[in-house]
């Protein structure tokens, strides 16, 4: 079964593959929610189908996956179109995680692996991998959050997560006064110029504060507001439900 295969754009893919659904549907969360576009496999078949066609920057591959031995797989693929590998298994020491790492693995973790461990894993193999990939500015409206392209992450309220969300959806884009507090149902405290104006600046001081960079918020006066950075809003579903797949990956025709 595949899941959690995000339609993001531009954003580092990763495959996950794992036997155990909801360990899949943790770690797909974990990654997606800091601006990752996972595919989820649970078997080895799958796996191969997936790091056959498709272009991961890289694998998250648990040991023991029925069908066959997933890493026998990767380390045998094409050297140009190889993602980084980082491999999780049942021992911390032992013959195993020696061959692991004789393969050619950049990381082994031993089970249970917390989805936070499993970021901040990714998220410097990513950064070895391509140092030079912007990620700009992430809006994770689900959890409320709003990620930097330094990493950083900032907690925001209900009316900064509908601002945000207006802006960033169309970065770039100049965006009336009156739009925005219609997405803001007029609240009062910002339905008048000035309020918006404060509303703005507390924000850009809020992101400046928390994150280190200064906020792409431009302010437009006479017309509205513009977020004047490449920008990426996630889905709120950020795990699709199973589909059934035959042994390869491919789409079963049942």
């Amino acid at each position: 079964m595949i899941d959690g295969d995000s339609d993001a754009v531009d954003l580092p893919r990763v495959l996950v593959a794992s036997r155990d659904r909801d360990t899949r549907k943790g770690w797909v969360q974990g990654l997606q929610g800091e601006g990752f576009n996972c595919q989820a496999v649970s078997t080895a078949g799958q796996a191969r189908g997936a790091l056959h066609r498709g272009t991961f920057k890289i694998a998250v591959v648990e040991d023991g996956l029925s069908g066959g031995d997933v890493l026998e797989v990767w380390s045998h693929s094409r050297s140009d179109a190889r993602p980084g590998l980082v491999f999780v298994g049942l021992e911390p020491w032992g013959d195993r995680r020696t061959h692991v790492l004789s393969q050619g693995a950049d990381h082994y973790l031993c089970r249970p692996v917390q989805p936070v461990e499993l970021l901040y894993t990714v998220r410097n193999l990513m950064q070895r991998i391509d140092p030079g990939w912007n990620w700009g500015w992430t809006l994770d409206p689900l959890r409320w959050r709003l990620l930097a392209p330094n990493t950083r992450s900032l907690r925001l309220t209900l009316k900064e997560k509908i601002l945000l969300r207006a802006l960033m959806e169309r970065a770039g884009t100049p965006i009336p006064r009156d739009e925005l507090a219609w997405f803001l149902e007029a609240d009062p405290r910002v339905k008048h110029s000035r309020g918006m104006d404060i509303m703005v600046r507390r924000l850009r001081k809020k992101m400046s504060d928390t994150l280190g960079l200064d906020a792409p918020l431009m302010t437009l006066h006479g017309v509205g507001y513009a977020f004047t950075a490449k920008a990426t809003v996630l889905e709120e579903e950020l795990v699709a439900d199973e589909i059934d797949e035959t042994s390869d990956g491919s789409p079963s025709s049942n």
